[in-house]
């Protein structure tokens, strides 16, 4: 079976925590991590000698799927370069901050990798409202959305609150469950890779 090139966006806390899990995973080949920081990237990158990119768009062509685990604000930036060439894309908490991003958090339920994770984190966040069944339906969700400023900004406010109070973030619960979901998705992607 082939294994699943992958690398990390972001080497905090949480992108070191990616970093291990993909390093040590018999299913992911480890390609590299991407930092701004020059120092951190090539500390990181040389614990698990792995490639170290001071740009994500360098990762094009040499992953299958990538965690991107930066900032908040930098979320859509990052992954937009990286979902359209068709790389499969982690966003760790996917919520955006700020309204002037002008993005509804809606998902569209049928999108490969993209669309079925953004509508499981909704479901998770009890927001099952925001995931479209169709691109029509998400046109229709995501213009309701971001018309109404205000209100968007106050549902924005408060989805960092909710987002640590959910099911999504009982990191000892869920782990063990993601982890055995991840093992037949890797092993069915593989097998489809060599057919």
């Amino acid at each position: 079976m082939d294994k699943v090139r992958t690398a990390v966006i972001g080497t905090g806390h949480f992108g070191r925590y990616h970093a291990d899990k993909y390093a040590k995973s018999p299913l992911s080949q480890f390609v590299g991590i991407v930092d701004a920081d020059a120092g951190t990237r090539d500390t990181v990158a040389g614990k698990y000698g792995v490639a170290a990119f001071a740009d994500h768009r360098e990762l094009i062509g040499k992953v299958d799927a990538v965690s991107v685990v930066v900032p908040t604000v930098l979320h859509h930036d990052g992954a937009r370069a990286l979902i359209d060439p068709g790389i499969h894309v982690l966003i760790e908490k996917p919520i955006p901050d700020a309204a002037e991003q002008g993005r509804a958090p809606v998902a569209l339920a049928d999108r490969p990798s993209v669309g079925c994770l953004g509508s499981s984190i909704l479901q998770g966040l009890g927001r099952p409202e925001w995931i479209a069944r169709s691109e029509a339906e998400y046109i229709d969700k995501a213009a309701a959305l971001a018309a109404d400023h205000q209100a968007l900004s106050a549902l924005r406010a408060g989805l960092r609150q909710a987002m640590q109070a959910s099911i999504l973030m009982d990191e000892a619960g869920v782990a063990p469950e993601g982890a055995q979901a991840y093992r037949p998705m890797f092993k069915s992607w593989g097998e489809r890779g060599k057919a």
